[in-house]
């Protein structure tokens, strides 16, 4: 379903890269961005088992857009490693901790 002002359910996104990197992570972010602006989002992360500084800055970037365009963005089913980093780096506020995964 896709989400709208007056329907605040978000827009879900499957990430299918097993790792988000430097190298593969722009590819990817110039297919979500642009959800970003007209939809809320819900990353799903289930799949990812490793990020790096450019895969949390393409995380950034769709929030911010996200958040200029007034809707949200919310990460679920991200690994335990996934997780602590986004942790080390202050963003695991962005986490939906019921649907972690190991």
């Amino acid at each position: 379903m896709l989400s709208h002002p007056m329907n605040p359910a978000p827009y879900t996104v499957v990430c299918t890269l097993p790792e988000l990197v430097r190298g593969c992570e722009q590819r990817w972010l110039d297919e979500v961005l642009p959800l970003a602006s007209r939809h809320s989002i819900e990353l799903d992360l289930h799949g990812v088992v490793r990020i790096d500084a450019a895969g949390i800055a393409a995380l950034i970037q769709i929030y911010k857009a996200a958040q200029q365009a007034g809707y949200s963005f919310h990460i679920v089913n991200a690994s335990r490693h996934v997780k602590e980093t986004l942790h080390i780096v202050g963003l695991d506020r962005l986490c939906e901790s019921h649907n972690a995964v190991n």
